[in-house]
């Protein structure tokens, strides 16, 4: 019998917010860069601002916007994993939310003209923050347990549709000025005085699928939204993720407590909490559908 090549690398985005605990073997990741207060934040030129920083600056009104990964971003990833002799499974930020997933295919395209006898596998994760993280773990465990590259990526791609995301927001117009919901949405949102539930539906893309008056009751209808979506997966790890709140996602953590034997609450990478804004508080599990119904 041939022995299985586990010697390939996962990778993947600044925007998979993955405990720092968990991460198990070669891992590596693109950085994506932001522009807060007319300033740029790359990671080379300027340093990245700490994530208490960043929401601080948030929470007082600034804005941000934020990148995607470009082509040549996307092949010095690769690239460099490459020349060791590396093959890599790629697991990218929503094609539904960004560019990014083009531009890992356009690396790949490229790069393997170069390197031949390697193998780029790139999953579209459809997923963004602690979804995205744990499609990363999946991957991560996987590895651990001897499957191979081709294994690996048809059963993290299996799961792609079935990592729930259930998530509400302080301010629905971070989510406008992200250009992820329209301005008449997010309008009616705060003239209504209501707490948003979002999902990441089966296209990688927000979606509302509810509204609670208040933050007690859309923790609350989270948490049933979970219980019921969660039916009959054994849910081993829950991710929580948050943008400068963590009291919320405790809150959070406590409704959902019955699901899983471990949950980890991490805090969002600033180029997703850009978009969601401070005080936002998200839910992660394997469930039947990441569509409204």
């Amino acid at each position: 019998m041939t022995e299985k090549n586990i010697n390939y690398i996962i990778t993947s985005d600044s925007t998979a917010d993955i405990p720092k605990e968990l991460i198990s073997g070669d891992y590596d990741f693109a950085e994506m860069s932001y522009v807060l207060d007319g300033v740029l934040y790359d990671g080379k030129n300027t340093p990245f601002l700490t994530n208490e920083k960043f929401y601080e600056a948030i929470k007082s009104g600034s804005t941000a916007q934020t990148s995607l990964v470009s082509v040549q971003d996307a092949t010095e990833l690769f690239e460099k994993h490459l020349k060791e002799g590396k093959d890599i499974l790629h697991i990218s930020f929503s094609s539904g939310l960004s560019g990014t997933y083009e531009s890992y295919l356009s690396a790949r395209e490229e790069l393997l003209k170069k390197y031949p006898d390697r193998k780029i596998a790139i999953i579209d994760s459809k997923a963004a923050t602690g979804g995205e993280g744990m499609l990363v773990y999946f991957a991560m465990q996987n590895r651990l347990n001897g499957m191979s590259l081709e294994e690996n990526e048809a059963d993290v791609s299996q799961k792609v549709d079935h990592v729930i995301h259930l998530f509400t927001v302080s301010d629905m117009m971070h989510l406008y000025r992200g250009g992820r919901i329209t301005k008449a949405k997010a309008i009616a949102g705060l003239l209504a005085h209501v707490k948003p539930i979002l999902i990441v539906n089966g296209e990688g893309k927000l979606e509302t699928i509810g509204k609670a008056p208040g933050t007690v009751l859309a923790l609350k209808t989270i948490g049933d939204i979970l219980t019921q979506r969660t039916a009959g997966y054994d849910n081993k790890v829950i991710f929580i993720t948050h943008t400068g709140s963590i009291d919320l996602a405790e809150k959070l953590k406590a409704k959902v407590a019955h699901l899983a034997k471990e949950i980890y609450v991490t805090e969002c990478s600033p180029i997703i909490g850009a978009h969601l804004g401070f005080g936002s508080v998200t839910v992660f599990a394997l469930g039947s559908t990441k569509n409204a119904k």
